[in-house]
């Protein structure tokens, strides 16, 4: 279990209705793609992350998604006004990220979002991740190393990972 879901297991996985095993499963598939899963709140909040995606998803790329300073700004942005027409939203980030949301409702109303996060595979790390990286306290030739051992993804390709993702956190069934 992870600080952020030791931290807020019980309030907010209970809220958004996503059992830990289930999340766990549905990380466990979305790992073999070199994507991190992140349960977010309504609000953007990182409530879980998935521990095991590895070191460049721990040390870089959910401490940003998690600080508003750097994605969690444009996190909380895209999740303020999710509609029920779409099912994913994939967006590249200028951090060298690729995220793709995927909200999830229970009686039509808005209880959060599966969030993938990958490396952008068109990315050249730039003045953003540096600002990043300084912000985060992480070394920049070690995250850029690390983020080439993790190998890039495309937007496109989160979309179906995400919906996948979404309906394995919702099963009911462990």
């Amino acid at each position: 279990m992870t600080p952020t879901s030791a931290d807020n297991l019980a309030g907010g996985l209970a809220r958004v209705a996503a059992p830990e095993w289930a999340l766990e499963r549905a990380a466990r598939a979305t790992r073999r793609m070199n994507v991190c899963l992140v349960l977010c709140s309504p609000q953007g909040e990182v409530l879980w992350h998935d521990a095991e995606a590895g070191e460049f998803f721990s040390r870089y790329a959910v401490p940003a998604v998690r600080d508003e300073r750097l994605g969690g700004a444009e996190v909380r942005v895209r999740l303020a006004d999710p509609s029920g027409r779409t099912p994913a939203s994939a967006w590249r980030s200028a951090l060298g990220l690729v995220l793709c949301a995927a909200p999830l409702w229970e009686r039509r109303r808005f209880n959060g979002a599966i969030l993938l996060v990958g490396v952008n595979g068109e990315c050249t790390f730039g003045e953003e991740a540096q600002r990043a990286c300084s912000t985060l306290g992480v070394d920049y030739e070690w995250m850029t190393a690390a983020a080439g051992r993790v190998g890039g993804v495309e937007p496109a390709c989160l979309a179906s990972a995400a919906l996948l993702a979404r309906k394995r956190a919702r099963d009911r069934k462990e």
